[in-house]
Order: structure tokens, then C-alpha cells, then sequence
């Protein structure tokens, strides 16, 4: 796992346990994402059924002419250096609409892949510890 993967999900793990992270799974067709948010960061998994699982890191944030947006992003291993990001409509609700992006290679420009719209598949959040 490259440091620039890791280093969302040491935030994320090193935030005061005053509330445990909400836990949801959004399908967007083709592949779910497991999102985990707590104090508004989010750390995120993406699962396409293949070999290998993606990991990201993000924040909710309002985003000019989209309004309020959970965007996720990361650069997974497996691509040589291939940066992804996600725009999911915020709160997460069955009906939201998202666009992947992705950067082919270093010095690329940010290119739309895909987007649409996401159901809500699962979610949990757990109690707060004692």
C-alpha cells in the first residue's frame, strides 16, 4: 500500500473515539463502495469483484454548482500510479448521483470516466463506546 493510500486511514484511525463511524454501502452498478465516516473524513474501500479491493480518502464538502458532495480519492497500487476520485451527492440516500474520475498517468489531466446514480445497499452505525 503506497504512503499517499495510507495515510487517510491513519487520520481516520487516530480521531478521538467520542463517536464510533457510521458505516455505508452504496452500489453504484458496478462494484460497491464500503464507506466509513466519522466528523465528516471518510475512508472508503471500492470492491468490482476482481482481484483487488481500492482504498481511498475523503471529506464532505460543498463543491461549486453541485452542491454538498462526498469526494473520495486515491491512488491505488495496482495502476501504476493512476489517480482516482469520486463525487457522491451528500447525504448519502438511494437515488444520490456520483461521477469516477480518474488521472491515467502522472502529468495526465483529470478525466470523467462514468457517473449516475447510486443505491444504498447497507448500512450501521455503531454505538458509541463506553
Amino acid at each position: 500500500m503506497r504512503p499517499s493510500t495510507l495515510i487517510p486511514f491513519l487520520l481516520f484511525l487516530a480521531m478521538p473515539a467520542v463517536a464510533a463511524p457510521s458505516t455505508t454501502i452504496v452500489d453504484v452498478g458496478w462494484g460497491k463502495l464500503t464507506i466509513y465516516e466519522k466528523h465528516h473524513l471518510s475512508a472508503a474501500t471500492f470492491d468490482d469483484g476482481g482481484p483487488y479491493i481500492f482504498v481511498y480518502g475523503g471529506s464532505v464538502g460543498k463543491i461549486r454548482g453541485r452542491g454538498t458532495m462526498l469526494t473520495l480519492g486515491g491512488s491505488p497500487h495496482t495502476q501504476g500510479g493512476k489517480a482516482q476520485l469520486w463525487l457522491l451527492q451528500y447525504p448519502l440516500v438511494t437515488g444520490g448521483s456520483y461521477q469516477y474520475f480518474d488521472i491515467p498517468q502522472m502529468g495526465d489531466k483529470l478525466r470523467f470516466v462514468t457517473g449516475g446514480t447510486y443505491t444504498v445497499v447497507g448500512s450501521a452505525t455503531s454505538a458509541k463506546p463506553h
